[in-house]
């Protein structure tokens, strides 16, 4: 994809660049987070992966003493893994069509890398920063996609080993939990946003504003927060609106909209509905249904209780636990080749 789709372009264009190929996972993280005078040396980052390098990078970012400083560097995405659901939503954002392999939309992605880098064109991007009650270094992750458990996570990492089958790998496993259902007792806390009293449409965190100081997991949540426990099929706490090319979430969401979207389904789906939703996953199937729920909040706090399951950040597999995390308005930057039709 490298030389087919992105090196034609950034040549034909006159780029200088490095190209480097990882070798092990972690090595994204490791390279950006020790690279001296990053900024300083490069005016970009091109990922040609899944979501899973885009975390890497990110952490390794947040790792380094200039993170604030430097966070903002432009990133190129090219998807070039199973789910891509940054790059699918920022196409969609963009309203550039998911074209190519596997519907993926790898033409235009090189496209916005390309014309992102050549004219210094990018687009803000919200990130989270997430906490976790079992990580005993007190690390604080950032994420782009969001944090979740149940069904989706379940599916996703259950499903590793059909990785070949790209994103579908997981439709087959999802359809099992259909007819055999399995639901979380859990405990979700969250900070809503306000509402415009004019639109009645949620009012975005602005970048000008500080960010939240969490309490500790041993600390109950402030009194201004809302908590709902309850038996779920999924908690998550998403930033993005698509999964993949054909999973629509949060048809609302933008990737610099200043909001974060916690979506909640209740075991209160019945599986007619929860069929109904897979047969339907590209027009949002499941909003509407019995128990479903999606808020848009500042901050949220997720405390599962029974039974032990996956949890994933930007689907990538960490220890099951609590969870508490805010968003971070415009931190981050994406190249892109119009921002003419991105909203904000």
């Amino acid at each position: 994809m490298f030389r087919t789709i992105v090196q034609p372009h950034l040549d034909e264009r006159h780029l200088t660049y490095q190209a480097l190929e990882t070798e092990y996972a972690g090595h994204a993280e490791e390279l950006v987070m020790s690279t001296k005078d990053l900024a300083q040396r490069y005016s970009g980052i091109v990922i040609i992966s899944g979501d899973g390098l885009i975390h890497e990078v990110y952490n390794g970012l947040a790792k380094r003493e200039d993170w604030d400083d430097i966070c903002d560097i432009p990133v190129g995405i090219v998807p070039g893994g199973s789910g891509n659901a940054l790059s699918c939503s920022l196409l969609r954002q963009l309203g550039q069509p998911l074209d190519g392999i596997n519907n993926l939309g790898a033409t235009w992605a090189g496209t916005n890398v390309a014309v992102g880098a050549a004219e210094d064109k990018s687009l803000p991007l919200d990130l989270l920063e997430v906490e976790l009650a079992n990580d005993d270094a007190g690390q604080k992750h950032i994420s782009f996609l969001g944090v979740t458990i149940g069904l989706i996570a379940d599916c996703d990492i259950g499903s590793e080993v059909f990785r070949c089958l790209g994103y579908l790998r997981a439709y087959p496993l999802a359809f099992w939990r259909i007819i055999i259902p399995k639901t979380y007792y859990a405990r979700v806390s969250y900070l809503p946003l306000p509402k415009d009293p004019n639109t009645g449409k949620s009012i975005g965190v602005s970048s000008k504003e500080a960010k939240l100081e969490l309490p500790r997991f041993s600390k109950p949540v402030p009194e201004d927060w809302v908590t709902i426990e309850d038996h779920f099929h999924l908690v998550y706490a998403i930033n993005v609106p698509l999964l993949d090319p054909v999973t629509l979430f949060v048809p609302d969401a933008l990737a610099n909209d200043g909001i974060l979207h916690l979506v909640l389904v209740r075991n209160t789906m019945s599986r007619l509905e929860m069929i109904q939703w897979f047969l339907q996953t590209n027009q949002g199937g499941h909003i509407g249904k019995t128990g479903v729920d999606i808020i848009a909040v500042r901050a949220f706090r997720i405390v599962p209780i029974e039974p032990r399951g996956y949890m994933t950040i930007d689907a990538e597999n960490i220890d099951f636990g609590s969870s508490q995390g805010q968003i971070l308005p415009g931190k981050g930057r994406l190249m892109v080749s119009s921002a003419d039709n991105a909203g904000s």
